[in-house]
């Protein structure tokens, strides 16, 4: 926001031709509407066409109606000029229906697909309301998107942890006209993070997995522990692997396992918190162990 160049905030394009070493600037958006929502992921995407390095899109949140919408802008020449915004979840204009968490991904030949967290079927207004995930495609030979569709299988319950901080994700590419997405949900109580493939030119879901989860499935006892924790599948299912992480990601041990059961030594590892996950038939379960 600077008043000098406009009254209105805006979202400005920095450009370079040579490597960073200059830049020219042009405004992309400006408005008074900008999604205002302590709780809401209000993200933004810049993305390029990968046929035309002169068309550049832009999706951001908005709250042009009274409630935070998904809105679309392009620019045919590497961002000197953009087209209106329009909205692209196709709801009720000014229900007071809540979308956040934007994602957005332009197919090797051009068509494009815009996703986000969609709470119009939800009871109430809101952040803390259910949610499902939905899309929209434009085929690259279109001038309009099609009608929303449904990346995730089931309306979702509100549940506190997503007001934790890194507790809401999403991602979702497409190649080949096939959409690959995944995002987290509570539906368990838990998070859990689920997956979908769904081609777009028939509306063919072909799969949607859970791939890992922080539900009960997987017990650790004792927890906290000095030195041996135990792992158990609460349904008999046998382990196959259990990778132990640091908070940084790295892993710090992995034990190959073909039981239901397995006890393991801590010994070697410092005090601490860390992360446990436990693979059983292709999927990961999460859980959290603290060694003193």
């Amino acid at each position: 926001y600077l008043q000098s160049q406009n009254i209105l905030p805006q979202f400005i394009l920095a450009s370079s031709s040579d490597n960073g070493n200059h830049f020219t600037y042009n405004s992309v958006y400006s408005s008074l509407n900008s999604a205002q929502n302590d709780s809401a992921k209000v993200s933004y995407k810049l993305i390029q066409n990968p046929t035309n390095n002169n068309h550049l899109v832009f999706i951001f949140p908005g709250n042009n109606y009274g409630d935070i919408d998904v809105f679309f802008t392009e620019s045919l020449n590497s961002g000197l000029e953009w087209s209106t915004p329009i909205r692209l979840n196709d709801d009720l204009q000014g229900n007071g229906k809540m979308q956040d968490m934007l994602w957005a991904d332009f197919d090797n030949d051009g068509d494009i697909v815009v996703s986000w967290r969609d709470r119009r079927n939800a009871e109430g207004i809101g952040y803390n309301k259910a949610s499902e995930f939905f899309a929209t495609y434009r085929s690259k030979d279109s001038l309009d998107f099609d009608s929303n569709f449904k990346l995730s299988d089931s309306l979702v319950s509100y549940n506190n942890i997503l007001n934790s901080s890194g507790n809401d994700f999403m991602g979702m590419e497409i190649e080949n006209d096939t959409i690959s997405a995944a995002w987290g949900n509570t539906r368990d109580g838990s998070l859990d993070i689920w997956f979908s493939r769904i081609n777009v030119k028939n509306g063919t879901l072909n799969s949607i997995n859970l791939i890992s989860s922080e539900s009960k499935d997987i017990s650790v006892s004792p927890n906290p522990a000095n030195s041996i924790f135990t792992f158990e599948s609460s349904n008999n299912e046998m382990i196959d692997e259990i990778l132990v992480l640091d908070l940084t990601g790295k892993i710090i041990h992995r034990q190959n396992c073909k039981s239901n059961k397995l006890e393991i030594d801590f010994y070697q590892i410092p005090a601490g918190i860390y992360l446990t996950k436990v693979q059983i038939n292709k999927k990961s379960y999460t859980n959290k162990i603290v060694k003193y």
